[in-house]
């Protein structure tokens, strides 16, 4: 193994001794405690509150008290048993490694500030205050960079409480260029606006312009949050401090008073546990003053440090380093040959797109990653990023009918063989020895620079030391501790020591630290002191220098060696980026911080682990499994219903059902209900533990349960009484040996650059016309947005250009994925001697765009006429009829403006359909019928559920009036339609004669397909024209709310007729 022990390990234990089960009177008593008080008070003060209530006797209902009662048994078991740092139910500390013989300190120190949540909200507040606002410094928004005529930027907005990221771009211009500029160094209002005064621009007009561009968050404040470096609050009341030294305010002085005795009330809760809750309410009184609405349980955050000591004084821990190394050795080894590389990451798939995309091209970071014009990253691409106000909330089943896919490999095999012996003989645990795995080889070399080890010590087992890992992994082993060292000057320390051990092992290369935030209260989790010399700010504030910061327009990417190259331009350095904490952070995120954390993992194992795979889903017992005295997976019972649905049973004998229960799935008195990361202590020999336990899985389809390793006869963690704990180490292993480069240089791999095939359906009837035939064919890959701009800027001046001059006589676009989204384009002329200067128009027209990287690949093909769908007598009719609808179609994309423009666009849609089926004389009865028809097609493809309906239900409510209005006549519709139906009225002018030629062809009975089959194919084209991305799903709600429509409007027809009848 070539790593070493760092001589300082993190313990991490519950604040409380071991113990598995209460009873109701040992129960109350502990919530009678002060010191229980406040830490229930800290982590749910409506559950504390229900506590007092029921001992006042004003809670009697038999199920209120029992739901209470499990609800007061699950804290009470998480002080007592898990690790997990969270508020004052666990601590945190240093220890020596290697060193179990644990005495805890009883004087343990904590650490409490308001929540992030508050916090960023208290700073957005302010920023607001003109007396603040004006003596605030701005700076420009981290994520601004420049595209063609744009500047495109990240703005986030609140929505139900919860931070929302979207991409914006505004129209770059000579004075936001000089204010951006200005604001570089940091800047007032004031002084920005004084920056663009001219004979043409006042002082009142620029001050106007500048509190817009402060408005749409292109400039933000000094106040905006920093998750690296000091808290919050004490970075605000800087600001504000250095305000009210230039200038004496009276508001800000009282806000600065509240805030600093703010400070000094957390710092006198600190100096113990177990305060009253009144001096939080007090708190939280003062902190109404300033109009800033929390929520109680989400005002304070709280960190618990424990100290410790040991047994036997340190003499030479050289050995205590060796025992572990021994007795952990072998399991490490074992899991380093089970431990595969993921084949599919986002991050190759993004390397093998961009190197296809740009070759050998080095592009700026903001320009790749960007979600319209670029390729976007993970899920964030540039298929899926738009405004869709009709579709984007909704939230669409999952396949029912995907297969489950198996991943079979030599390990898998190997397990399996393992299981299937184990199950014959009947046994509990698998051991595994290095000569089981002769055919599997470790790597040591594809993984990080440090990593982190989580192990348990549970004590002796034949004289030998017993170890259960729970954990091996982080791209560096400052990841589980960064979180954990703002407020404990121990565990900073050792964080610096790794972060500065790592840079000194690879000097030609920069770890910078990422900074940014997503959601406020994540920045809880995010917080953490400064411990590398550079960071990349990204949608949050930095504290260090302007020389220590690497912005992110400042960062390029190349592909060289088959490896993503990040470079700073101004280091000229490659930047390898490091997240020193343990947020999950691809939930959700945004391109360009999804693509930072990602890059931290390259070409590395992030973690060595034993998984059963897809094994775990054909055994309901997965049995423990063991190398030597180590635990590397506990035994686990996967339950699905039918296994439990005993205990479910209203028959007044759960205990000896319970009995029965256990013996047949052979389970320990002592278990752990597993929910992810979460495990519940399930003591079966406890009445309230057995009924708490029944309640959580009634409701249940499959529970799965882990055995609780601790004893705590054999616990050698203990505090000064003598009392038992459970434990969490957390070791630190780096590397000792190191080869050239470390992690960031590997052997050249041949570059796959595999070509998109276009699938398209092929009939034996179909004609095919190639490049210098009568149709010229381009396929422009772009971005959805770019499309449309395409569309309207290249394509609609061209068309007009070319069949003015008698070039072509007419053409047609479609929206198309092969993956790769892009436009086809289709021209047809009326003489081939004419291609060559179509051709040389068409490139001049679209090599702007070219350039700018907005379209990034142009390619001509064969057109294969679609003789199948559109039948051979009236393909060349639906070819003129898609010129007429292009043309319709492209000026109506040219009318729409910002997110107004997008509701307008299916409302269009919507219009442009009813309009298509009355120039073929479908009255509502016939309407009604193909939509429906439709409508049930698209809901078997979407697997059309309950919920989806409901969904559907609600939207249609809301829009309703709107969409009836869209059946009216011109003159009755609003300002903004109006325009539209001209449109379409001018189509159907122009169509009426290729529509009469096809319904004579249909009256003959001559259609080589059904007359609703035809039309179901124009209205699916149609909207495949109108929307620029989700067409699919946009086909089935407007479907949808159309059938409704229709439906409706027969109703009251033929309530009409009934009335008029009597």
């Amino acid at each position: 193994m070539k790593y070493s022990y760092h001589p300082k390990s993190i313990l991490r234990t519950p604040s409380k001794p071991i113990k598995t089960s209460f009873n109701r009177k040992e129960l109350i008593e502990l919530y009678l405690k002060k010191d229980i008080q406040e830490a229930l008070f800290l982590s749910s003060p409506n559950l504390l509150n229900e506590f007092i209530k029921w001992q006042k006797g004003e809670i009697t209902d038999k199920v209120d008290e029992k739901r209470l009662i499990n609800s007061l048994l699950k804290y009470a078991l998480r002080m007592h048993n898990r690790c997990t740092p969270f508020g004052l139910f666990a601590a945190c500390g240093t220890t020596d490694t290697g060193r179990h013989d644990i005495i805890i300190n009883s004087k343990k120190e904590r650490s409490t500030r308001l929540d992030m949540n508050f916090s960023c909200a208290l700073a957005q507040e302010l920023t607001k205050l003109p007396f603040i606002k004006k003596h605030l410094k701005f700076y420009p928004n981290t994520s601004i960079y420049k595209l063609q005529d744009k500047i495109r930027y990240i703005e986030y907005f609140y929505k139900n409480k919860s931070r929302t990221n979207q991409i914006s771009s505004v129209d770059s211009s000579f004075y936001l260029n000089e204010i951006l500029n200005k604001s570089k160094k940091g800047a007032s209002i004031e002084e920005l606006a004084q920056s663009i005064v001219q004979e043409d621009i006042n002082i009142e007009n620029a001050l106007e312009f500048v509190n817009q561009v402060v408005e749409a968050q292109l400039l933000v404040s000094e106040l905006e949050p920093a998750v690296i470096g000091e808290e919050l609050l004490n970075q605000i009341l800087r600001v504000l401090i250095n305000i009210q030294q230039k200038e004496e305010i009276q508001e800000l002085s009282e806000i600065i008073k509240l805030l600093q005795v703010t400070q000094k009330e957390l710092i006198q809760i600190d100096k113990k546990i177990g305060n009253s809750i009144s001096v939080y309410e007090k708190l939280s009184e003062n902190l109404n003053l300033l109009n800033i609405p929390f929520e109680l349980g989400k005002l304070f955050q709280t960190d618990l440090y424990l100290e410790t000591n040991h047994k036997k004084p340190i003499r030479n821990n050289d050995s205590h380093l060796e025992n572990l190394n021994n007795g952990l050795k072998k399991a490490i080894e074992v899991l380093n040959q089970l431990t595969s590389k993921p084949k599919e990451t986002n991050l190759k798939n993004f390397r093998d797109k961009f190197y296809s995309h740009f070759e050998d091209k080095e592009i700026p970071l903001l320009e790749a990653l960007d979600s319209e014009s670029g390729l976007g990253y993970g899920h964030n691409n540039n298929h899926t990023v738009d405004v869709n106000p009709l579709i984007n909330n909704l939230t669409l089943p999952n396949e029912q009918n995907s297969e489950l896919k198996i991943s079979w490999n030599g390990v898998q095999s190997f397990l399996f063989q393992q299981l299937l012996k184990s199950k014959d003989n009947e046994e509990q645990v698998i051991n595994l020895k290095i000569d089981d795995l002769k055919d599997f080889k470790s790597n040591w070399d594809d993984l990080p620079e440090s990593f982190s080890i989580m192990y348990n010590y549970l004590g002796k087992r034949e004289g030998s030391d017993l170890f259960s890992i729970e954990s091996i992994g982080g791209t560096s082993a400052t990841y589980l501790l960064g979180r954990f060292a703002s407020n404990n000057k121990e565990i900073e320390q050792l964080v610096r020591e790794i972060a500065n051990t790592e840079q000194e092992n690879n000097p030609h290369v920069i770890f910078a630290e990422i900074a940014h935030l997503p959601e406020s209260r994540t920045g809880n989790v995010l917080m953490r002191p400064t411990f590398r010399n550079y960071e990349i700010p990204y949608l949050s504030n930095s504290t260090l220098s302007k020389e220590q910061q690497i912005r992110v327009n400042d960062l390029f990417i190349s592909i060289k060696n088959n490896r993503v190259i990040l470079r700073s331009k101004r280091l000229n350095k490659e930047i390898i980026p490091r997240l020193g904490n343990a947020h999950n952070y691809s939930f959700k995120a945004l391109p360009v911080y999804h693509f930072l954390c990602d890059l931290q993992g390259q070409n590395l194992r992030e973690g060595l682990y034993f998984s059963w795979g897809d094994l775990s889903n054909e055994f309901d017992f997965l049995p423990r499994v063991e190398v030597e005295n180590v635990i590397i997976s506990p035994a686990t019972w996967q339950l699905i219903k039918n296994d439990f649905e005993i205990l479910l049973k209203k028959d007044n004998q759960l205990d000896q059902n319970i009995s029965t229960w256990r013996e047949k799935w052979k389970l320990p008195e002592i278990v752990l209900l597993a929910d992810g990361d979460n495990k519940l202590v399930i003591d079966f020999q406890n009445k309230l533990s057995r009924e708490m336990f029944i309640s959580i899985i009634r409701k249940r389809q499959k529970i799965i349960l882990k055995e609780f390793l601790f004893d705590k006869k054999n616990s050698t963690t203990k505090d000064q009484n003598g009392n038992m704990y459970t434990n969490e180490f957390i070791s630190i292993l780096q590397k000792t040996t190191q080869k050239e480069n470390a992690d960031f240089s590997e052997p050249t791999l041949n570059r796959v650059n595999a070509e998109s095939k276009v699938i398209e359906n092929q009939i034996n009837l179909q004609r095919e016309f190639s490049l210098g035939s009568e149709w010229l064919y381009y396929k422009l890959y772009c971005g959805v947005k770019i499309g449309d701009k395409i569309l309207t800027e290249v394509i609609k001046p061209l068309s007009q250009q070319l069949i003015n001059e008698g070039l072509i006589d007419s053409w047609f676009f479609i929206r198309y994925a092969d993956p790769e989204i892009h436009l086809r384009v289709r021209f047809h002329f009326r003489d081939i001697n004419h291609v060559g200067k179509v051709l040389s128009l068409f490139h001049n027209s679209i090599k702007e765009y070219q350039q700018n990287r907005l379209i990034w690949k142009i390619q001509t093909d064969t057109y294969q006429r679609e003789i199948g769908r559109y039948g051979k007598r009236t393909m060349v009719i639906s070819e003129s009829l898609f010129h007429i609808e292009s043309n319709c179609i492209v000026n109506m994309i040219d009318m729409l403006e910002g997110d107004e423009g997008e509701e307008i666009r299916w409302k269009f849609a919507i219009k442009a359909i009813d309009t298509l089926l009355t120039d073929f004389n479908f009255n509502f009865e016939k309407k009604r019928n193909l939509l429906e028809s439709l409508k049930d097609g698209f809901a078997t493809e979407f697997n059309m559920n309950k919920r989806l309906k409901m969904q559907l239900d609600k939207k249609f409510r809301i829009h309703r009036k709107d969409i009836a209005e869209l059946f009216n006549n011109r003159q009755n519709v609003n300002k903004q339609l109006a325009p539209l139906f001209v449109l379409l009225e001018n189509k159907s002018r122009q169509s009426a004669p290729f529509n009469k030629e096809i319904l004579k062809i249909h009256k003959e009975n001559k259609l080589d397909l059904s007359l609703n089959n035809l039309l179901s194919s124009y209205i699916h084209m149609l909207l495949n024209r109108i929307f620029k991305n989700k067409q699919r799903v946009h086909e089935m709600v407007i479907y949808d709310f159309m059938w409704r429509t229709y439906r409706s409007e027969l109703a009251k027809q033929k309530q009409l007729q009934k009335e008029l009848v009597v």
